[in-house]
């Protein structure tokens, strides 16, 4: 309910730009409402919906990333999305991919912790263009594998905007890098 009364209170586009609702154990349909109420918003440009580690964990779920792929397809001034730790799932990266190969503001990503595994991080990099306008991107702690070099290789070749990439503590060997070694060479990544 408490999600409910934010949301209207975001609809009336109130006078900030960034809004921390971390570990607030905001579940699905608190998430839709935010991200609903944050479509008809044009002054908030950062979004925190993480997790302080153990606290009250937000949870989006597929349902909530299906709301949250409407807003970034709709929303042309969020620039910075912190999700770490917020309950992603595989199946919603999907919605999630499709909107970021649309989206033209959002700069910062961070979807570390919400192990999804491959089939999350392939179905994020599924479209073409899913990096965007990305520049920062962390997948970090989410469980991926090797698998994934191709679909992010393909990403990488068409990205003209990514800086960083964070893919700490994940399943990744030697065959991941000499796989990612030509991409690497012709893409815009510092870190």
């Amino acid at each position: 309910s408490g999600a409910t009364y934010l949301s209207e209170y975001i609809k009336s586009q109130p006078p900030i730009i960034h809004l921390d609702v971390r570990s607030n154990c905001i579940l699905v349909r608190g998430a839709t409402s935010i991200f609903q109420a944050l479509e008809e918003n044009d002054q908030i440009v950062s979004l925190d919906f993480s997790a302080i580690d153990g606290i009250d964990r937000n949870k989006i779920g597929t349902q909530g990333c299906k709301s949250l792929s409407q807003l970034l397809q709709k929303n042309e001034v969020i620039s910075h999305l912190n999700l770490s730790m917020s309950g992603i799932s595989a199946e919603g990266c999907l919605f999630l991919s499709e909107a970021l190969s649309k989206n033209k503001s959002l700069i910062f990503l961070d979807l570390s912790v919400n192990r999804f595994g491959n089939l999350g991080a392939n179905n994020l990099l599924k479209e073409n263009y899913s990096l965007a306008a990305l520049e920062y991107l962390n997948l970090s702690r989410n469980g991926i594998g090797d698998n994934i070099s191709q679909s992010l290789g393909r990403q990488l070749e068409l990205s003209k905007s990514i800086r960083v990439l964070d893919f700490t503590d994940n399943n990744l060997t030697k065959t991941f890098l000499r796989k990612l070694y030509k991409p690497l060479q012709n893409s815009s990544i510092t870190t």
